[in-house]
């Protein structure tokens, strides 16, 4: 029976499934497993990725565990994936003498906030394998997902987005709705924030793509969001826009 978990992460959908539909990215989140070597399809056998002519969804891989002595031990296997379908994305791992398999899947929902993620994990051990191993992690499926691919998802992910910042000043909220329709040709988010009211943007080239205001313990959303933000009485606000080359990220203000 798998173990799940379920996060939200205030970065696009894209985004996310380009990170976690790469192996590598993946392997080295998990921090148990390495990657040593590709399966070619034309060759039939594995071979360091510089030698690969075509390459399969396939790996030569090292699971890594530590007893609860603290001794180190590596299991050879195959790690298979990304297996990706809509909004789905899922890997594999077999220890080559069967005694261990890894079984873990990812289910991506855009939320107006940014995106949700459904973690599965599975880890089957047989024969009463590694028993002792449990008493200090407990399932390792939840150690994967909980000591693991979480953390990385809550904070790691957001610095592999290069942002720059190109508008930062404290002005009247009249001025800011003005800068609004003066957008940048480019894509990005903008933070608009006083005592009460929480305003974030987003926005590519063509102009406004999404909005999300909070004003008087309401939220509204895109369009309405803009509405209500022109009706808002004239005060001083922070403004903010940041420059962000993927088109789909989601930020909070702070």
């Amino acid at each position: 029976m798998q173990y799940t978990e379920e996060v939200t992460v205030p970065i696009g959908k894209t985004y996310i499934n380009t990170v976690l539909s790469n192996p590598y990215y993946v392997s080295g989140i998990l921090g148990h497993i390495t990657l040593l070597k590709v399966y070619d399809k034309v060759k039939n056998d594995y071979f360091p990725p510089s030698d690969v002519k075509e390459a399969d969804n396939k790996f030569l891989s090292a699971l890594v565990l530590q007893d609860e002595k603290g001794k180190v031990i590596v299991y050879q296997g195959e790690f298979i994936g990304p297996n990706v379908l809509p909004n789905y994305i899922e890997y594999y791992l077999k220890t080559n003498d069967e005694k261990i398999e890894i079984k873990l899947n990812f289910q991506l929902q855009e939320r107006t906030n940014g995106t949700k993620i459904n973690i599965g994990c599975e880890f089957i051990q047989r024969k009463g394998f590694f028993d002792f191993f449990s008493k200090n992690y407990g399932k390792f499926d939840e150690h994967l997902v909980k000591g693991h691919i979480i953390p990385f998802l809550n904070s790691s992910l957001t610095k592999f987005t290069v942002m720059r910042k190109i508008y930062d000043e404290t002005l009247e909220l009249n001025e800011a709705l003005i800068k609004l329709r003066e957008l940048p040709k480019t894509s990005g988010v903008i933070m608009i924030k006083s005592d009460s009211l929480d305003f974030t943007g987003y926005f590519n080239d063509n102009g406004m793509i999404g909005s999300e205001l909070k004003y008087n313990d309401k939220l509204y959303n895109n369009a309405e969001a803009l509405a209500e933000l022109f009706k808002v009485r004239n005060e001083k606000v922070k403004m903010v826009i940041y420059e962000v080359p993927i088109h789909d990220i989601r930020l909070t203000f702070s």
